[in-house]
This record gives structure tokens, C-alpha cells and sequence, in this order.
């Protein structure tokens, strides 16, 4: 087999793949694809588990969404949660979203509804996490929530070079989806692990208003960090956790299987008493652990309105400033002004 050449390693081959499928993919389709699927997702802890087909994981990382995760195991217990509940689930991948992945999904681009575990006695469904102003928060008027859309998960603008943001109105207009062929979920019903249900409990859904309350429960930084993940992610970018590199997230301007992340990006409340207050010191650390890994550190400011912005609800996002901070370290040497005289 001489003829054909020395072969490839693996991962030339991997990325010359992911560079034919980035440039002949449209991401708006694939919104438009995502909707009617009509995907359940099951809130455990401090992630979120969705279990779907191959075809859904394809999609869902086609636009950068979650991670591959857990096991049978772990799919058959969200899918029988879910199914007890009254919401078909097909496949049996387990899908991690972040919780800041989740609400972008079900508030900004309505392609997921986010189920919680409670008693079989709660009554009607999202009614023990929402109040009378529910409703009102469910609808998407915070700022940047209609342009970010389903573009927002990553449409390359070609005026902009970067990656621009569509209006999520766009990704109603869908065709049917495929059905899945009867044997395959057969097969995967048969294989799948049986996972016996906690007796009294039940997947209850949560509208936008619900869900946000509740994430903010279990994480108490979650407004600032899903207001930069919000803005980011509406300007194109593909934010990703940034924990290795001590930063609240790093920016991949397309997707991670193709490039290497550009920006450590680090919010920065400038109302007191969110975080702790950084110092010089841990902004020469973060600056130089950025630089070490090639990136660029970003800080992103978080300017609040007087008293405080109602975060009772998403609408909060439209009452919070942002503004982004390039740092760059100074290096005498390299920034001295040339002497008087010299060319």
C-alpha cells in the first residue's frame, strides 16, 4: 500500500474533519433543527443532564454545548425520571451542561426545558419555585437576549470576522424532525440499565422565571457569571470554563476542536461585597498565568444601577452595564521611547 502515502496521525485527520464540517455547517439550521426535538433536560446538583440520541450529541456539540459525560447509568436515571414524568426521552447519551450552558439554551435560544426532582405532591408543574412575577420574567427582555439567538451558539459574521449573533426568533421557523428508527430505540431500551426511582418524587418542569431563581440558589455568584457568559456568547464568542487557568471563563472565537482560546476573561463586580476585591497582586498572578498559557486576560466589569438590580428575575440583565478591559503587562524594554535623534 505504498501508493497511498504515509498516513495521517489521528489528529491531523480529526481536525481536517472538524474544519470540512465548520465551514459547511450552518448553525442557524441547526437551532432551527434542535427546536422541535423538544429537548428535557434534569437538574442534579450543580449540572445539568440531558440524555438524547447521537444525533442530538452531534448537534449539541456542533454548537458547543455541553460535554459527553456520566454513562448508561446515568442516562437511564434522567431518562426514566423523565419519562415518569410524562416527557419521552429518545437515545441513551448522557449530555453535562453547565448551569450557565442550560439557561442560555432554555431563556435565549427555548430549545430545553429544565426539569428538578420534588415530591409527587407539589401539585401543578414549576409551581413551587415561581411566584406571581413568573411570568413576566419567563419572557426574554433583557438586553442582548433577542440578538443573542440561535447565532449567538457561534454563526460566523463575514463583515465582522468574528462570529456574529442572529435573533433568536429566527430558530421558531423548523422542519419536522426525524423519527428515530423503532429497532434503534428498542435496542437502546433493551441495553440500558434498569435504575429504580425514588418513591414520592417526580421531575417537575421550570419555566425561565423558576429556573433562574433556583440556579441562583445553588450557585450565589451565578447572576454575574451567567451575565458574562450572556454577553459574550451574543457577540459570537464560545465561552468555556476558565478554572484551569484561574479565570471565571476563556474565549474560543470558533470552535474548541479547531483553535486554541484567545481570552482568560475574569468578571469583576464593581459593586461591593459580590466578591472579594482583587488586589495588584492577584492581578499581576492572573495576568502572568495568562500570558504563560498564550492568552490574553480580560477583565469584564459588572456595573450595577443604584440599590442594586432586581435579580428576582432574567430582566435584571437589562438593568447591568458590562465593560471589557484588555490587560497587558508593561515591560520597560520593550515600551522605552526611542532617544531624541534616533531613527
Amino acid at each position: 500500500m505504498s501508493g497511498l502515502g504515509p498516513e495521517r496521525p489521528r489528529e491531523q485527520r480529526k481536525m481536517k474533519r472538524w474544519r470540512r464540517r465548520d465551514l459547511n455547517t450552518n448553525l442557524l439550521e441547526v437551532c432551527r433543527e434542535l427546536r422541535p426535538r423538544d429537548l428535557q433536560a434534569l437538574l442534579l446538583d450543580a449540572a445539568v443532564w440531558l440524555c438524547c440520541d447521537d444525533e442530538v450529541v452531534y448537534k449539541l456539540d456542533t454548537l458547543c454545548f455541553g460535554n459527553l459525560d456520566g454513562g448508561a447509568g446515568t442516562a437511564a436515571y434522567v431518562r426514566q425520571h423523565l419519562e415518569a414524568a410524562g416527557r419521552p426521552v429518545q437515545g441513551d447519551k448522557a449530555v453535562r451542561l453547565s448551569l450557565d450552558e442550560a439557561f442560555f439554551m432554555a431563556y435565549a435560544l427555548g430549545i430545553l426545558t429544565v426539569h428538578e426532582l420534588g415530591p409527587a405532591c407539589s401539585g401543578a408543574p414549576s409551581s413551587t419555585a415561581a411566584d406571581a412575577g413568573s411570568a413576566g420574567a419567563a419572557e426574554p427582555a433583557a438586553a442582548g437576549a433577542g440578538a443573542a439567538g440561535a447565532a449567538a451558539a457561534g454563526q460566523e459574521s463575514p463583515a465582522a470576522g468574528t462570529e456574529g449573533a442572529a435573533p433568536a426568533s429566527a430558530a421558531a421557523a423548523a422542519a419536522p424532525p426525524a423519527a428515530e428508527p423503532a429497532a434503534a430505540v428498542a435496542a437502546a431500551a433493551a441495553t440500558a440499565p434498569e435504575v429504580p426511582i425514588e418513591a414520592g418524587v417526580v421531575a417537575v418542569p421550570l419555566d425561565s422565571g423558576a429556573l433562574w431563581r433556583r440556579l441562583q440558589q445553588l450557585r450565589p455568584d451565578f447572576f454575574l457569571l451567567y451575565l458574562a457568559y450572556h454577553h459574550f456568547r451574543s457577540k459570537g464568542w464560545i465561552p468555556r470554563t476558565g478554572l484551569q487557568y484561574g479565570a471565571d471563563f476563556v474565549l474560543y472565537q470558533r470552535h474548541p476542536a479547531l483553535t486554541h482560546s484567545d481570552y482568560a476573561v475574569t468578571v469583576v463586580p464593581l459593586r461591593p461585597g459580590q466578591r472579594a476585591p482583587m488586589g495588584w497582586h492577584d492581578l499581576q498572578i492572573s495576568n502572568r498565568l495568562s500570558t504563560q498559557v498564550s492568552k490574553k486576560l480580560l477583565l469584564l466589569y459588572v456595573q450595577e444601577p443604584d440599590g442594586g438590580a432586581d435579580r428576582s428575575s432574567p430582566n435584571a440583565l437589562a438593568q447591568v452595564a458590562v465593560h471589557e478591559r484588555l490587560v497587558r503587562r508593561w515591560v520597560p524594554e520593550s515600551h522605552r521611547l526611542p532617544p531624541p535623534g534616533s531613527k
